[in-house]
């Protein structure tokens, strides 16, 4: 949504992009005017992180970083506020923690048949 692809926000090569996305869900419609009515009427404090990958990964967790951060922010919500120090406006990171989650694309495609037609299952 307003990720380092937009030409008016600063790259920082060392922040993870897990927490650059949990970053944006804090953001409000009065931090950003532009947007549409429907992520203008978004609230920050219900909206969630949820990771789609392979199952594989899923599967497979510590074959990539993710698979290690993801997990430890779910558990260690201190972590996350210290992977998010600038944030001195969040007052509960443990429910902010409980907002995060991880879903396949075989995940979709047993709810929804044929989102995912690429897919062998």
């Amino acid at each position: 949504m307003l990720s380092d692809a937009d030409s008016k926000i600063t790259y920082d090569v060392l922040r993870n992009q897990i927490t650059r996305n949990i970053d944006v869900m804090f953001d409000s419609h009065a931090n950003h005017p532009r947007l549409g009515p429907v992520l203008r009427a978004r609230r920050p404090d219900r909206t969630c992180f949820v990771l789609l990958t392979p199952k594989i990964f899923k599967d497979n967790p510590y074959s990539r970083l993710y698979g290690w951060l993801l997990p430890e922010y779910q558990r260690n919500p201190e972590l996350l506020s210290a992977h998010l120090a600038h944030r001195d406006d969040v007052e509960d990171w443990s429910a902010v923690s409980k907002r995060l989650g991880w879903l396949t694309f075989e995940d979709c495609e047993s709810v929804t048949p044929g989102t995912c037609t690429w897919l062998n299952v």
